[in-house]
């Protein structure tokens, strides 16, 4: 209607393309206005939705120009056309739930900071939100009230303080701690922890379940007074460390049974010990045994080793091992040496002359051969005189037979 009034034979078509593209300007900058706080993603979908829209706007125009400059007739535009292009100009959907969407989010982020920085505020906020949501339509707006004094923010306690608070706590509820001796009638006896303010009763039931046995008939004693389960140790006047001491024909039945266990078992132990000494005397006997046959046959076995290493050592030096024997005041003396069978045998009866404090020059040597004695000289061999392993040379003082 107001397009009709400034304009009654109708506006020319590039005087309303100009008029919509102006509008259209100026509501997308007041939008990026609004939502300046993102201004790079805003004006992002601002500048895509102005292209859109353009390019909308100038199809359309281009079909009203078309329209509009044939001669035939020049008729005004009608609500048809001009709702069309209202509805052209309408922003997409998409670009309205961003909008809505960064609403949103800054509502949500104006919520919190007010829940950090003025709890109070918040909480009458909430609650006018709910009145809202409850009854709605128009209300009063409510007198404004004084503003409600900040509430002081309390320190928060250390883990030792509150430890030390539940601690008062529970003294003032349970009492302090004490320790009570309980003895069985075997003579046992163990500590059990309790409070100055509980009941007896439930030392009792404890005991009772600790020893397997029931409370009926189970007796607790302190110093010939025998404990009331309504009362509490204060009241009865127990103190830390006071002996209580339990009965029942059941804990005396348990008593004698370990007595007896323990008497029967002490000579089953006596019996068990002495049969473990002589088995032990009898084993270290067999094993001593063992040992010295071991030792024996290591010996043994040591001496025949030396004696074939001595034989391989010989045979590998091209020697063999000659027996001496002389008689010195009527008894046998010996002497065994190694000699190779190339060598001359002078410097080894030189040898045996010294171990035996004998005079070489008045010394002689035989060896025996078909019955008969043979003087060994300084220059004979052991291959020349053909000797074998262990020959038996016989050492004489005295001048040489004829």
């Amino acid at each position: 209607g107001r397009l009709k009034s400034f304009w009654p034979k109708g506006p020319d078509s590039s005087t309303l393309l100009r008029l919509i593209l102006c509008l259209g300007v100026a509501m997308m900058q007041r939008l990026a206005f609004v939502c300046g706080a993102i201004g790079v993603s805003i004006a992002a979908v601002v500048q895509a939705e102005q292209t859109l829209c353009l390019e909308d706007s100038s199809q359309l125009f281009q079909n009203l120009a078309v329209v509009s400059e044939s001669p035939q007739e020049q008729k005004p535009l009608t609500k048809k056309v001009l709702d069309s292009v209202q509805t052209e100009l309408k922003p997409s959907s998409t670009f309205i739930n961003v909008i809505k969407d960064m609403q949103r989010r800054w509502r949500d982020h104006k919520a919190h900071q007010l829940e950090e920085l003025q709890p109070w505020k918040a909480k009458e906020e909430r609650k006018a939100r709910a009145e809202k949501a409850k009854h709605r339509g128009d209300r009063p707006k409510p007198k404004p009230t004084a503003a409600e004094p900040k509430p002081k923010r309390v320190k928060d306690l250390t883990e030792e303080e509150k430890k030390a608070l539940e601690q008062e706590a529970r003294i003032a509820k349970f009492g302090d701690t004490m320790s009570l001796i309980v003895r069985e009638p075997s003579g046992r006896e163990f500590n059990v922890k309790f409070r100055t303010n509980t009941r007896l009763q439930v030392l009792m039931h404890s005991v009772c379940k600790k020893l397997g046995v029931s409370v009926e008939g189970t007796k607790f004693q302190h110093r010939d007074r025998e404990l009331d389960a309504l009362a509490t140790p204060t009241s009865f006047g127990l103190v830390d460390q006071d002996v209580v001491e339990v009965s029942s024909p059941e804990l005396q039945a348990q008593a004698e049974q370990k007595a007896d266990r323990v008497t029967q078992g002490g000579q089953e132990m006596a019996a068990k010990l002495r049969e473990k000494e002589h088995q032990k005397d009898r084993q270290e006997a067999a094993n001593q045994k063992r040992l010295e046959k071991r030792l024996r046959i290591a010996k043994r076995r040591a001496v025949v080793e030396a004696d074939e290493k001595r034989k391989h050592e010989l045979k590998l030096k091209d020697a063999v091992t000659l027996h001496f024997e002389h008689l010195q005041g009527g008894k046998p003396v010996s002497v065994n040496l190694a000699v190779k069978r190339n060598n001359w045998l002078q410097g080894t009866m030189d040898l045996v002359c010294k171990r035996m404090n004998l005079d070489p020059v008045k010394t002689r040597f035989y060896y025996g051969k078909l019955g008969k004695k043979v003087l060994v000289r300084p220059h004979d061999s052991v291959r020349e005189l053909g000797l074998q392993e262990s020959e038996t040379i016989a050492v004489t003082v005295g001048a040489a037979p004829m």
